[in-house]
């Protein structure tokens, strides 16, 4: 009954996105009644963070709306709200409440004339740094009738240099938000007057949306897929009766998913039409930006869109938590949003203001990812033609490199604990900067990386050791699920077994800690030659003893 609920609050946030017809009372209402579901209810694909807003001003509501909007892009946040312009108080008393909270996320929404001076909001900002993991996201000053311009200026010159020098800070350009959604209609209208309520609380579900773009880059919850329909989004027209050159392609919408496709996310076709008909309009129309290569897979049938997706998914390894379905159908956007609830269902004409592509940064992996995919299918071809995996490995050429965690690797390493599902013996998601602090803790953290004959994989492995006297912890496992069957997993431990050997490391121990997607990690540890040693529920707690050197297999080579 309770996960009906849930479902029923996400599809009714995924409905007032679509339609902007959901008043700030009922996202409120969203909100609160998301507060009193069971956390076993909470679905696995549902990424969790805990937001505090810190103000200077009245925005009582706002954090209950972002509960709800954040649900839109799969991410479970509980929320805190600070007292009534009382954010000095709670960032510098650290017995505070907001301690007690322990944010991941804050967000200081605050006004010119409540701050002193740039030496005040950097001591504030500062505290937050030292006293929390949390990364901060400050709203850029206002220069209005109530404030000077000098002083709005010089507190967003002092904030932007803080976002540049740190990598937790980050500027949230609500001057912009002001501007495209109507400063007067928003900022200090007549409500400012009626409970300090500075920002018109009817504009609170689309800042929420809009900010939570960062609850979904520190979840790692980034999207990684658009699914896109043919007719009438693509294109305008039906080419199946208009014929390939009297469509209209949709430019602005391409020019956007191009966008998109260099920075990493995948594209992906999902059209009921004739299979050859398509295939014209992306190879021959000249009006074209996006043609066959620029799509990772292509469903071109008369199946149900939903089918196609749970298709897509297991042919790209992703989960369809994973998806954007772009479509300008509201029937089909109704079946997919009904049978598959955790893809983000959206029209053509909403893509642009999406906020689940988010993220703080884009790695090397990222740009190279629509190639990946043309080279993993060349990578399938080959597979089929062999007899066996060592002959496959053995033909692929692959080259396996294991390498200490350094600064420039520190986001990817990152990055891939936040979105690594399937081969994962933990789950457990850290940041840039839980990395950093785990290092100088002295934890050894190995990425792994790949080639083969067709080309590189990048960083698609994180092992992380936690030493302990002479034992080793593994605590985190990972890899891309681009790899899997690869024997790359062989690889790591037995070089993880050797560097334990030689630095006098007498047992190994491990955890593997099941979810709804890693039950291809699961025997890993046995066949690895681990010995179960605990149960906790569902948990298990595994040893490997004595560590002795071991052996490469001879047709990988390891660099």
């Amino acid at each position: 009954m309770m996960q009906k609920t849930l479902q029923e609050i996400q599809y009714a946030v995924s409905i007032g996105f679509e339609h902007r017809q959901l008043a700030v009372s009922e996202h409120i209402a969203l909100g609160t009644s998301l507060a009193r579901i069971s956390p076993d209810a909470i679905p696995g694909y549902m990424r969790k963070i805990k937001a505090a807003f810190l103000s200077s001003f009245t925005v009582q509501g706002l954090p209950e709306v972002f509960r709800a909007a954040s649900l839109f892009n799969n991410v479970w946040a509980d929320t805190y709200n600070a007292p009534y312009n009382q954010f000095t108080q709670e960032i510098l008393n650290t017995e505070s409440a907001l301690y007690h909270f322990d944010p991941t996320l804050c967000f200081l929404l605050l006004d010119t004339k409540d701050i002193a001076d740039g030496a005040h909001l950097e001591t504030l900002i500062d505290t937050l740094l030292a006293k929390t993991k949390a990364t901060i996201v400050i709203f850029n000053f206002i220069s209005d009738v109530n404030s000077s311009s000098g002083a709005a200026t010089a507190l967003n010159k002092k904030i932007n240099t803080l976002s540049e020098q740190g990598t937790r800070i980050f500027v949230y350009d609500f001057n912009s938000f002001l501007a495209r959604n109507g400063k007067d209609a928003i900022w200090n209208t007549k409500y400012a007057a009626l409970g300090d309520l500075r920002i018109h609380p009817d504009a609170f579900p689309r800042l929420a949306y809009d900010i939570s773009r960062f609850a979904v880059a520190a979840t790692g919850a980034t999207k990684k897929c658009v699914i896109l329909d043919g007719d009438d989004t693509l294109w305008k027209g039906i080419v199946g009766e208009d014929g390939t050159l009297a469509i209209v392609p949709n430019i602005t919408l391409q020019q956007l998913l191009l966008e998109l496709s260099k920075k990493g996310t995948l594209l992906a076709l999902n059209s009921k039409n004739n299979f050859d008909d398509v295939v014209e309009v992306l190879e021959r129309h000249p009006d074209m930006l996006l043609h066959k290569s620029d799509f990772a897979n292509l469903k071109i049938n008369w199946d149900s869109k939903d089918s196609n997706i749970t298709a897509i998914a297991r042919e790209l390894r992703l989960g369809t938590d994973s998806f954007v379905f772009v479509d300008d159908s509201p029937f089909e956007r109704e079946i997919v949003r009904t049978s598959l609830p955790e893809v983000a269902v959206i029209a053509p004409e909403d893509l642009a203001m999406y906020p689940g592509f988010h993220t703080f940064g884009v790695t090397a992996e990222d740009t190279r990812r629509g190639e990946m995919y043309t080279e993993e299918i060349k990578r399938k071809e080959l597979e089929s033609s062999t007899a066996s995996v060592d002959d496959f490995i053995r033909k692929l050429g692959l080259e396996v490199a294991i390498a200490p965690a350094i600064q420039e690797t520190i986001p990817r390493i990152s990055q891939l604990t936040q979105k690594t599902n399937q081969f994962n013996m933990t789950t457990r998601r850290y940041t840039d900067v839980d990395i950093i602090s785990k290092l100088a803790q002295g934890w050894n953290i190995w990425s792994v990386s790949a080639h083969d004959r067709f080309g590189e994989y990048g960083i698609i492995g994180v092992c992380m050791v936690e030493p302990l006297a002479d034992v080793w912890r593994i605590d985190n496992l990972l890899l891309s699920c681009r790899i899997l069957g690869r024997k790359v997993e062989d690889i790591v431990m037995v070089y993880l077994c050797n560097e334990a050997e030689k630095r006098g490391i007498k047992k190994i121990t491990g955890d593997f800690i099941p979810t709804q997607k890693n039950a291809p990690a699961a025997s890993f540890f046995s066949s690895a030659g681990f010995r179960l040693v605990g149960k906790e529920g569902a948990n298990e707690a595994y040893e490997y003893t004595p560590v002795q050197k071991q052996s490469y297999p001879n047709f990988i080579k390891v660099l």
